[in-house]
């Protein structure tokens, strides 16, 4: 399923969720785990600060080092080679290049050294799922950790070929862990909606739970499909709550037309809402 899956780390706690479904993936699919820290803003600090020894490029890649070398001793528990890597530059920009280049799955954190007490728009994460070709698992730091088994997987669907790729790798994920796949279709009542829209709406939303169905059988997998009425995201993590989800699948494009992930989009409030891991995928063909 996945060959080689990136873990990008500046070695602080914010990422150990993310290390720890990484390399538990990983572990599951037989991969290799690719350990990458990017040095960054030195360039930029060196060429405008004259006074800027160069023991803090030194100290700053000894850090790095020191972060990759961390996850491969947390790796040490699993089945799994791993790869470790320091490059320079903006980190989101050599994370997706690195990716683009040998990896198929990006597994990150939300949270790192910025210390920022929430997700912000900007943030490297926000960037790598806007521009990675691969899908993007994150994840929260949680307190305790969550289980790196699923055995729920729940794949929101909006029936549209956005939803394709994320249903293909949910499907995927569910029959490795053995899981139940939750297949959920949301009829937007944001911005209201009349009662014979809204039975058009549930119409679709049937029959692209039931396409989820159709597509995952071959597999083996088995799926409880759920059509719900309201504010999608929060219908979303309405039903994360009650079937006890473990694992979140969705795709970054869909029916608003949007050409990328938009502060607003379901998948941004996700991904920094919800508790659990998320994984995003981008539909073939999409661009920036």
């Amino acid at each position: 399923m996945y060959d080689d899956v990136l873990i990008p780390t500046d070695g602080s706690e914010g990422i150990e969720g993310a290390v720890a479904h990484g390399l538990a993936l990983a572990d599951r699919c037989g991969a290799t785990v690719h350990a990458l820290s990017v040095v960054g803003g030195l360039t930029e600090e060196l060429s405008t600060d004259a006074s800027l020894p160069e023991s803090v490029r030194e100290s700053r890649t000894e850090a790095a080092n020191q972060a990759t070398a961390d996850v491969r001793a947390q790796a040490s528990d699993h089945d799994v080679a791993v790869v470790e890597t320091v490059r320079e530059g903006s980190p989101a920009r050599e994370i997706v290049s690195y990716a683009d280049e040998r990896t198929d799955l990006i597994a990150m954190g939300t949270h790192g050294r910025t210390g920022l007490s929430r997700y912000l728009v900007g943030s490297v994460t926000t960037s790598v799922v806007r521009t990675a070709s691969v899908p993007v698992l994150t994840a929260r730091l949680t307190d305790p950790l969550r289980s790196t088994s699923y055995t729920d997987v729940l794949i929101a669907t909006d029936g549209t070929d956005g939803s394709t790729g994320a249903i293909e790798h949910a499907i995927a994920l569910a029959r490795r862990h053995d899981a139940t796949l939750h297949a959920l279709y949301v009829v937007d009542t944001k911005y209201g909606i009349s009662a014979p829209v809204r039975s058009v709406l549930e119409q679709d939303g049937e029959r692209a739970v039931s396409a989820v169905t159709a597509a995952a059988e071959p597999a083996g997998v088995s799926t409880v499909e759920r059509v719900a009425t309201g504010v999608p995201h929060r219908e979303v993590l309405s039903a994360i709550e009650e079937h006890d989800v473990d694992l979140l699948a969705l795709g970054t494009h869909g029916r608003t037309g949007l050409d990328r992930l938009v502060l607003g989009s379901v998948a941004e409030r996700l991904i920094r809402t919800a508790e659990i891991p998320v994984l995003t995928v981008r539909a073939t063909g999409d661009a920036d």
